[in-house]
């Protein structure tokens, strides 16, 4: 084994060349150096959930309104799925107790704390509200404010197609495509917490991860208000980094001339093709 004065090479962190110590002992860099590549760029969160129906008693198939009263069984969180960056996507499940989502709640909020943003398709009217509802059904305190890609929210605001639906949009601009779960597995799972039905739900929420990440690539190109990525990227002050994916491959394509007069320089992002206006002309 290779040794530097006398330390196992494995014992040496691959950055700064301190010595690992305790728990890092056998990881390839130290704990402050992980710590300081996280930073160095956005921990952008991909997530989806999938959520029972409700239970409720009516007399009539064609009631316009059904009074809380009626609520037999109130909606939960059967899956969460996510994924960091390009990492695998990864899910959780309700337990033994299929109609008891307390733990489920508490890994998602875990997850969610470590995001500096989060992409959801529908997930600022969706997912984001029907999480917050259940954490504050559990007791569990409120998350900080993360910013937030809805791509559907960007579908609508900057493209015109048939359906917003993300398996449609995905279909025709030649992403990875959805699968889906049928009215009686949903049914199967909801009303007798079928294990077997809630594997097959958690990988169809795994693959809506795949599907989300690639639509969010797609489309971030054409975002004029994608949330500001300098902060990860920008070296120095001064800096011109692409807004969008933070890359400095960037050439000056143009100016643009505000309703003032006045005039900035306008650059074009070589890796996602996004535009990023640049410093003021006098």
């Amino acid at each position: 084994m290779s040794s530097i004065e006398g330390i196992g090479i494995e014992s040496i962190c691959g950055k700064c060349k301190r010595v690992l110590a305790g728990p890092e002992v056998g990881n390839e860099i130290c704990t402050d150096c992980e710590e300081a590549d996280r930073l160095g760029k956005p921990n952008i969160l991909f997530w989806d959930l999938e959520i029972t129906p409700m239970l409720v008693a009516v007399y009539d198939l064609k009631t316009n309104y059904i009074n809380p009263g009626n609520i037999v069984w109130d909606q939960w969180l059967i899956s969460g799925a996510w994924a960091f960056n390009d990492e695998e996507p990864q899910v959780a499940t309700v337990g033994k107790d299929y109609r008891c989502d307390k733990s489920l709640v508490k890994t998602l909020n875990d997850v969610l704390m470590k995001a500096d943003l989060i992409v959801g398709h529908n997930g600022d009217r969706f997912d984001l509200k029907k999480f917050r509802w259940r954490a504050a059904f559990h007791g569990m305190p409120p998350l900080p404010k993360i910013s937030t890609v809805d791509t559907l929210k960007v579908s609508r605001q900057l493209f015109g197609p048939p359906s917003h639906r993300l398996g449609y949009l995905v279909d025709r601009l030649g992403s990875t495509q959805k699968g889906g779960i049928t009215q009686k597995q949903w049914l199967k799972f909801f009303l007798e917490g079928d294990r077997d039905t809630l594997n097959e739900i958690a990988e169809y929420n795994k693959q809506d991860i795949v599907t989300l990440r690639d639509l969010y690539h797609k489309i971030k190109p054409y975002m004029h208000n994608h949330p500001h990525m300098k902060a990860y990227y920008a070296k120095g002050k001064g800096d011109v980094v692409c807004q969008t994916c933070g890359s400095s491959n960037l050439i000056k394509k143009g100016t643009r001339k505000t309703n003032s007069g006045v005039r900035y320089q306008r650059h074009k992002c070589n890796d996602c093709g996004g535009w990023t206006p640049g410093r003021r002309i006098k």
